[in-house]
């Protein structure tokens, strides 16, 4: 026997506008059950692992939610319905069998928990026999009666494909979490003859509706009924619609039972009987409906599929028009159902020949974000960090939340992106919490994750100090250099500077030679923090500025001596050429005088050796000789045993003068005075002064007292 595949039309009341998790994809697909796919496209999913899938076994299974799970990445398949069946070709008839529709296919993400347990419900397609498949697909009454019909029909519908679903909490219904309706089972034609089978290829009806896959909430589709196409009528285009299919179930109530009745004018040219109809059964929750037998006593109509509510049943009655047919509607599509737990729906078809349904789980791991950069810094200062994430689908994005004391750019608690640079502020210290979640590119629910980072925040070493051990002198050519801090703790200390030699990063202690400036960075072992700190060293090496003054310039007629003073800082020691130290010497005689000094600094320096003269000439030497032999020689006074009137010569000069007493008269004193340039001089008795004058114009004076003897 050939089997005729009927295509179907697509009508554009089949296009069922998209909204929510669904919107914005490619949609295709087919009417009646023959080729239907709602096709999800650009949705990236990330690598999973372990998948589990269950297939159609008649009963419920369990699957238990693996340890650090919190989401399942789920798809749920009903079962398409039945495909009408038949023996062999009678004799006097040719049956025409249906396609059952397409179970909806959901693909989605389900929240859990661990340890959780779910209960499976996979949905099977019609039986042999035109028994509904596992978990609420419609069957097709007094199957059992089959056998008892006449050879000459020979052929039956088919019933509804179960639905598949998840339930959490429970096998209740209501703890159904997902549900992928089932597609209605097809219904079946009986015509007279052989030719009436192929005389009209436009014919189309019986298909089975497809179980909910579309825009919220998910209805199922109907089962068509009969449309025939008449290409030698006139006009050409006349149609004769008639329709028998059951409704598909929505998400409030079962699907609406399908009357066998026509739709649309009848052709002028037609005269149209329908009896002997029998009206399909409405859907229940959970339940597609049970198609019953034709008045006729032959099943023709298909059962309903199942679903979160389950899809009417077909009508079935006889047509008279053109020709003579004993035909049944296909039973309506089972609703699909998604709960507030699962999320991001998407559907599509399988073959949809009487295959069963299937529930495949794989466990994801949430998104994950790992923070680098430098998670240990110091109060008030700054550290980057960069968020990447992974177990999603690129690109990701971030949100940061800072704890108290950390702030983002601008002062803010918060910041997007994948790199921030936190803040500590003034006083905070000590472990603080920074959040970053994580989402990836998933739509139209991303993957999401949160990840905690710790920041490590320290104070750096408080009041750093670096003291030097003193200026570099003459003496001290270096000095030692050495680093504290006011805190607590293990530190290391990095000098830097000209000059420097043997630092101890362990004893915070270097020499240096130079006057720097000199640096040292503290760095506490504890947490890394560091503070820094300058200074400079005082050099003392100058030579001591140290000269000689001298009273006069030189010894003269009047200058008899002079005295030579040490010019220099207070505190400076000074040695003389006589190995004197005084700061004072006194000199009578011309000669050159020198002068070493040595300052506090321990640094010496020698004064410009200075030179005493005579520039002034040299004073006479007085020498008196007296007739009765006295000499009288240098001697500024003197007391003069002599006789008066006699005569005495002076030496030592070029001229000189004679003082002498004469007379006293009324109390006054009466001198005499001589002069010449020989010195000879009468003696007078009583007081004298006798002035020598040499060739340079100095002079000495020589008193005294004449005594008679």
């Amino acid at each position: 026997m050939q089997t005729s595949l009927l295509h179907y039309r697509l009508w554009a009341a089949s296009f069922l506008s998209l909204s929510g998790p669904a919107r914005g994809r490619n949609l295709f697909y087919f009417w009646g059950g023959l080729l239907f796919t709602l096709l999800v496209l650009g949705t990236a999913r990330p690598a999973f692992s372990q998948t589990t899938s269950f297939t159609c076994t008649g009963a419920a299974q369990t699957y238990t939610v693996p340890a650090g799970i919190t989401s399942l990445s789920v798809t749920v398949k009903g079962a398409d319905g039945g495909m009408s069946q038949y023996t062999s070709a009678p004799l006097l008839s040719t049956v025409i069998g249906h396609s059952g529709g397409r179970g909806a296919l959901i693909n989605g993400r389900l929240s859990v928990t661990p340890g959780q347990v779910l209960n499976l419900y996979v949905g099977c397609t019609a039986s042999a026999g035109g028994v509904g498949g596992f978990n609420g697909g419609g069957s097709v009454a007094n199957v059992t009666d089959r056998a008892s019909l006449t050879a000459s029909i020979n052929m039956f519908s088919n019933g509804g494909g179960g639905g598949s679903d998840i339930r959490v909490g429970g096998t209740a219904l209501s703890n159904r979490v997902v549900v992928a309706g089932g597609g209605g089972g097809s219904g079946a034609e009986l015509i007279s003859t052989a030719s009436e089978a192929t005389d009209d290829p436009n014919r189309r009806m019986g298909a089975g509706g497809y179980g909910g896959a579309f825009s919220t909430p998910y209805p199922g589709g109907s089962g068509s009924g009969f449309e025939d196409s008449h290409p030698g009528g006139v006009p050409a285009s006349e149609t004769i619609r008639i329709n028998a299919g059951g409704h598909g179930g929505t998400d409030a109530a079962g699907g609406l039972a399908g009357v066998f009745q026509t739709s649309g004018p009848i052709p002028a040219t037609v005269t149209v009987t329908i009896s002997q109809t029998t009206a399909g059964v409405a859907g229940s929750l959970g339940q597609g409906a049970e198609a019953t037998l034709s008045t006729a006593g032959t099943a023709l109509a298909g059962g309903g599929g199942g679903g979160y509510y389950g899809g009417g049943s077909g009508a079935s009655g006889t047509y008279v028009g053109r020709k003579q047919m004993i035909f049944g509607g296909g039973g309506g599509g089972g609703s699909s159902f998604i709960g507030p737990t699962f999320t991001s729906i998407g559907a599509t078809g399988s073959d949809g020949i009487n295959a069963n349904g299937f529930i495949t789980i794989t466990p994801i791991t949430s998104a994950t974000a790992t923070v680098s950069g430098n998670l240990a810094f110091c109060t008030g200062q700054s550290t980057t960090l960069t968020a990447s994430g992974a177990n999603g689908t690129a690109p990701y994005t971030y949100t940061w939340v800072a704890p108290a004391g950390i702030t983002f750019a601008g002062g803010s608690t918060s910041a997007t992106g994948t790199t921030v640079v936190a803040t500590a502020g003034a006083g905070v210290s000590g472990i603080r919490t920074l959040t970053v979640t994580v989402a990836d590119a998933t739509t139209p629910t991303p993957l999401t994750g949160t990840t905690v980072a710790s920041l490590t925040v320290g104070v750096p070493p408080a009041n750093p100090s670096l003291v030097a051990s003193g200026p570099i002198t003459c003496t001290q050519t270096s000095v030692t250099l050495t680093a504290s801090t006011s805190s607590a703790g293990s530190f290391t200390y990095a000098f830097a500077g000209t000059g420097l030699t043997g630092p101890n990063a362990t004893a915070g202690t270097a020499t240096a030679a130079d006057t720097g400036p000199y640096s040292v960075t503290i760095t506490d072992l504890s947490t890394g923090c560091t503070s820094s700190t300058t200074t400079t060293v005082q050099i003392n090496t100058a030579l001591t500025a140290v000269s000689i003054g001298a009273s006069a310039p030189a010894l003269g007629c009047e200058i008899t001596s002079i005295t030579l003073t040490a010019n220099g800082p207070a505190g400076t020691t000074y040695l003389w050429d006589d190995n004197s130290t005084a700061p004072t010497r006194v000199v009578m005689s011309a000669g050159t005088y020198g002068l070493s000094a040595t300052a506090t600094s321990g640094c010496s320096a020698t004064a410009t050796p200075i030179t005493i003269g005579t520039g002034g000439g040299t004073l006479p030497t007085v020498t008196l000789v007296f007739n009765n032999g006295t000499v009288v020689a240098g001697a500024p006074t003197v007391t003069i045993p002599a006789t008066p009137g006699q005569q005495f010569q002076v030496f030592g000069g070029t001229s000189y003068e004679y003082q002498g007493a004469m007379v006293c008269v009324n109390g006054y004193q009466i001198n005499q005075f001589d002069s010449n340039n020989t010195g000879i001089f009468t003696v007078r008795e009583g007081a004298f002064r006798i002035t020598v004058r040499n060739g340079n114009g100095c002079s000495r004076t020589v008193q005294g007292v004449i005594e008679s003897r």
